[in-house]
């Protein structure tokens, strides 16, 4: 009686050589595999059964036949895989797949996410903004996705379900940057997620800003206040980002230097706004050295405060016939005081404690 043949099959045939590789071999292809193809062939393996010699051969040498076939497939890879899919599915329809693949040879941050359950996928993309959450989806398999999808709030869920749809491809640098952000946050470092993610929340919101600008008169102004919390490398980071969207003024928040100053005009090409607040952490510079270095716009929002506000407080305090004379300093510090700017920040850090012990926000 003559042996039965199996048919080919990618994923049984996988299986099959893995099997007859040895638990040590086997395990060190696994680790260049994907989650999915680890999880598919995982299964084949377990459901491959009693195999005779002939059967395994066979396997074995449509494997070889497979490798012969891919001799020299590293020489120019990129150009082969561009070339051949813009021939088979147009330039339109292959452009992001080949972004997506060329991208995910290299990928460990969006990688990672493959091998997390739904839940914690959602718990960390949740309260980015939607077109960050169509991004990381689009990348996932396809029922992974729905699954995450299917965690995140309700009122998330059609916006991002659009934005997946009208996802035209994402630009490689931009993969690149989300990718390098993700790593970072699973490798353990202190305040990744909030400050880079939170610099590409804003990039996105400040792209949907300038792609809805109708009035060519509106100048879209791009604020960080990153320097105070993650440093001054963070902020002028995000501001070059928001730069390249299409922000027309930069704005980064209470550089505490002169050379810091210098640093943001060195770095981010875009016209540069200052804000000059007396006794503020910024030191006072002279209009014509800002002017120099390519800062466009400078603002001094304590300059009639300083003055107005205490006479303000003073005048008042008369008409309630309170007479001993108000006590505050000119800077920043002594005008918040005046308006309770304490109680209001009690007020924020005892609703922050609530929603670190997990109650619904």
């Amino acid at each position: 009686m003559a042996e039965q043949t199996l048919p080919p099959n990618g994923v049984r045939d996988a299986a099959v050589f893995l099997l007859s590789l040895g638990e040590e071999a086997a395990a060190e292809v696994l680790k260049h595999l994907g989650a999915k193809d680890v999880q598919r062939i995982g299964a084949a393996m377990s459901e491959v059964g009693q195999l005779s010699r002939v059967q395994v051969t066979q396997t074995l040498d449509r494997f070889l036949q497979e490798v012969e076939t891919q001799v020299s497939v590293g020489v120019g890879a990129d150009e082969f895989i561009r070339t051949m899919l813009t021939k088979a599915l147009g330039e339109d329809k292959a452009s992001g797949l080949i972004d997506r693949i060329l991208f995910g040879r290299s990928s460990k941050g969006l990688e990672m996410l493959k091998w997390m359950d739904a839940r914690g996928v959602a718990d960390n993309i949740r309260n980015e903004h939607p077109q960050t959450i169509a991004v990381v989806l689009a990348y996932l398999d396809a029922d992974q996705a729905a699954e995450v999808l299917g965690r995140l709030p309700e009122n998330v869920r059609p916006e991002v379900v659009a934005r997946i749809a009208t996802l035209d491809g994402v630009q490689p640098s931009a993969l690149s940057q989300l990718d390098d952000v993700i790593e970072r946050q699973f490798s353990g470092k202190v305040a990744t997620r909030t400050a880079s993610l939170g610099g590409a929340k804003a990039a996105a919101n400040i792209r949907a800003a300038v792609d809805a600008r109708t009035n060519p008169d509106t100048v879209i102004v791009a604020r960080t206040d990153a320097r105070a919390q993650f440093g001054i490398k963070e902020a002028i980071g995000r501001a070059c980002r928001y730069a390249e969207v299409g922000a027309d003024v930069i704005f980064v928040e209470a550089p505490q230097s002169v050379e810091e100053i210098e640093q943001i005009a060195a770095q981010v090409e875009a016209p540069l706004l200052l804000n000059l607040v007396p006794g503020g952490l910024t030191p006072k510079v002279e209009h014509k050295l800002l002017a120099e270095l390519g800062y466009r716009i400078a603002i001094h929002p304590g300059a009639a405060l300083a003055t107005v506000v205490p006479a303000v407080a003073e005048a008042l305090r008369g008409l309630m016939g309170q007479t001993p004379r108000l006590e505050t300093t000119a800077d920043p510090a002594g005008f918040f005081d005046l308006l309770g700017l304490g109680s209001w920040n009690k007020l924020g850090e005892r609703y922050r404690e609530i929603d670190h012990v997990g109650l619904p926000r």
